[in-house]
């Protein structure tokens, strides 16, 4: 278990720094827009993509699972926004 909160973790950090670039350009409403659609394709990469590497995801691939990728996405968008608006002021 702590293995796997490890990788997700570090996951999560690459890919808020995929995601940063693309929400600094854009205004809170397109960025939280744009935050959904980056925990959507990481939805498709994880269960489609991976599953080839890691035949056990295939049954996680449900609402749930979508749910929870469109959480991380519109987060990310978010604390990225907080983040930088308060080191701006």
């Amino acid at each position: 278990m702590l293995v796997a909160t490890l990788v997700h973790f570090a996951l999560s950090a690459a890919y808020g720094l995929v995601l940063a670039p693309i929400v600094a350009r854009l205004r809170q409403s397109a960025s939280f827009a744009a935050g959904a659609l980056f925990g959507l394709a990481l939805y498709g990469i994880n269960m489609y993509g991976f599953a080839a590497l890691f035949p056990w995801f295939e049954v996680a691939r449900d609402w749930i699972t979508v749910a929870a990728h469109l959480v991380f996405g519109v987060s990310l968008a978010a604390v990225y926004r907080w983040c930088a608006t308060s080191a701006s002021r």
